[in-house]
């Protein structure tokens, strides 16, 4: 039976029985370390994948959650048209830390020996030179794919590097010198890939350059790491064949910034510096001698963030000034990174008492949203989530309007919204905003700058 079909009891409870034995029978499959996991009130979890492959909907997953920590069949059916009430009922015992059913990450806590001796087979990308598992590594920190050749009698240790190519967007690869001690360590060392804008090249197949490519030794460690697609492209006088990567080879490989971060040593790694509105990034050895301060500012380039640092003194902003002289430098209001503000949010249910024909849904926040940009979106009524629940129904609530169902709150990110003109609120709005004695209260709303209701519907 499918869940919106359900109208009784018993109903439910056959649902709910079949659900279960589904997800009991692939209790602990892809057991993936630091993977979500939904833990079951019987002893064992499921993986993220097979809970919302049983269960595709949110509200299904939330009655069955619901379930499994103790609300009954009778109270769900008696409040499953009541909007968020399931929800609050599936978290409230999470939030509470008594619930049985609820998501966790699998760790070195939650995996049985079998399970850990598992990770050592299929992730040996987290074991270290000691042979222990890097469980601080919830990222998968990529560990870089290096090969050992020997070219013209000498030993080399090279590392793949992938980056794309500007034109098609597919997988270029190249070999990075990182032979210890080497003078040229982390220089290019030659191109593994050549782009032939074929429409074979992907985000694991290339061609690879047998021009550079003329050591047996080095075709043979590559061709360890993929299979040769038997598919050739000519250009000139050379040919080069197609090669796909094992994804396996490739969720390791790091990119050209990645590579440089982990090869770069720290006197030598990039850092952002300010003078004024301007910054650049300069190596950190450069700033040897002037003292500074760490900015609140976050900017970003090419998809790296960095934390702006401003001299600590007059005399030390003169330094960095001079400094900046030698460096490509940008205006920080390009680049700045947004100041992220966690506003809690709760959507409801409502009505006017003007207009009780009309149900309302909208979201409440806690704290007062003005000069964010979540503003427009979000009403500030000052009222908790269990206060708000209290207001169910409730007539005599001093408000004028009037709750009706309160769904589970989370947290948004927002930030502070540019200075601008005032945008035009219904009359409605602007009526609850004055007359309420919590409801947007404190603001300002100017009168002239109200749009009559049917002109915002």
């Amino acid at each position: 039976m499918e869940y919106k079909d359900i109208k009784t009891a018993d109903e439910l409870e056959s649902w709910y029985a079949e659900k279960e034995d589904i997800l009991e029978g692939h209790v602990r499959d892809y057991a993936v370390p630091f993977g979500n996991v939904y833990h079951l009130d019987s002893p064992g979890y499921v993986s993220e994948e097979r809970w919302c492959d049983t269960l595709p909907s949110d509200r299904e997953r939330s009655t069955f959650m619901a379930l499994q920590n103790g609300v009954s069949t009778k109270e769900i059916i008696e409040h499953k048209d009541e909007f968020g009430w399931i929800d609050r009922m599936a978290m409230s015992s999470v939030d509470d830390d008594y619930a049985e059913c609820y998501m966790t990450q699998a760790g070195p806590d939650y995996l049985d020996e079998q399970e850990i001796m598992n990770v050592r087979e299929q992730y040996p990308e987290l074991i270290d030179s000691n042979g222990e598992i890097v469980w601080n590594d919830p990222d998968f920190m990529k560990r870089g794919v290096t090969l050992d050749v020997e070219n013209f009698g000498e030993k080399y240790k090279l590392e793949l590097v992938c980056d794309s190519y500007l034109d098609n967007g597919s997988l270029y690869v190249g070999a990075y010198d990182v032979t210890p001690e080497s003078d040229n360590f982390g220089e290019r060392w030659a191109d593994i890939s050549v782009n032939l804008n074929n429409p074979c090249q992907n985000d694991r197949t290339v061609f690879l350059d047998m021009n550079n490519l003329y050591n047996p030794a080095i075709i043979e460690a590559i061709y360890e790491l993929g299979t040769v697609e038997g598919i050739v492209s000519h250009s000139g006088f050379c040919s080069y064949p197609a090669f796909t990567f094992d994804a396996d080879v490739i969720s390791q490989m790091r990119n050209t910034q990645e590579f440089m971060d982990a090869n770069t040593p720290d006197d030598y790694k990039l850092v952002a510096v300010k003078v004024g509105y301007n910054f650049a990034l300069v190596p950190k050895i450069e700033l040897s001698g002037i003292e500074t301060n760490a900015t609140e500012t976050i900017v970003d380039i090419s998809g790296k963030q960095y934390g702006l640092l401003a001299g600590k003194t007059f005399e030390d902003s003169q330094k960095l000034d001079a400094v900046l002289d030698a460096f490509p430098e940008y205006a920080i209001k390009d680049y700045k990174v947004p100041n992220k503000i966690s506003v809690f949010i709760m959507p409801v249910q409502m009505y006017w008492k003007d207009d009780p024909s009309e149900i309302i849904e909208t979201n409440f926040s806690f704290e007062d949203t003005c000069g964010l940009v979540i503003d427009d979106s979000v009403t500030f009524s000052g009222y908790t989530q269990n206060e708000l629940v209290d207001m169910i129904g409730r007539e005599d609530n001093g408000e004028d309007f009037v709750i009706t169902g309160v769904g589970a709150g989370h947290y948004v990110d927002t930030c502070k919204k540019e200075p601008s003109k005032n945008k035009s609120v219904s009359e409605k709005t602007c009526n609850a905003r004055e007359s309420s004695g919590r409801l947007d209260a404190d603001r300002n709303v100017d009168r002239n700058d109200v749009a009559k209701d049917k002109e915002v519907k």
